[in-house]
């Protein structure tokens, strides 16, 4: 992703919230039906009740901080626009030699950031010197 308008982030965050939401409520309904429909002789135990609403939380958490750690990511990427088209140091990751260029785009992948450098994409980490 290359650094896009603020719009864009909010989009993308709705419409992940919206997915969990989502996946949310057909989890409660599959659990309303399964409740409606076994057999009052033999009632769902407590313990298997209670695993299966921790599965519910356990899956609202993650999705809680998958979403948290991709706008972490997109804050990231707005913050570091004023690289572009600044000089800076990186260090190859390869070669573990410093690299000097100009900073022709952001890349957002993983939460991470990257820097483009002569077409090549370094993570923001890799950066030791902005002039």
């Amino acid at each position: 992703m290359v650094v896009s308008a603020a719009s864009v982030e909010a989009n993308s965050t709705t419409n992940k919230g919206r997915q969990a939401l989502s996946s949310h409520d057909q989890f409660m309904q599959l659990m309303l039906g399964e409740l409606t429909q076994q057999d009052p002789l033999k009632p769902m135990s407590t313990s298997e009740l209670a695993n299966q609403m921790l599965s519910l939380e356990q899956v609202k958490s993650t999705t809680a901080l998958q979403n948290q750690l991709e706008n972490l990511g997109h804050s990231l990427m707005l913050g570091a626009s004023h690289l572009i088209g600044r000089s800076v140091s990186v260090l190859d990751p390869q070669t573990q030699q410093p690299l000097n260029g100009v900073v022709q785009a952001l890349r957002s992948s993983g939460g991470q950031f990257h820097v483009v450098i002569d077409g090549q994409s370094y993570a923001g980490e890799s950066i030791t010197e902005l002039r």
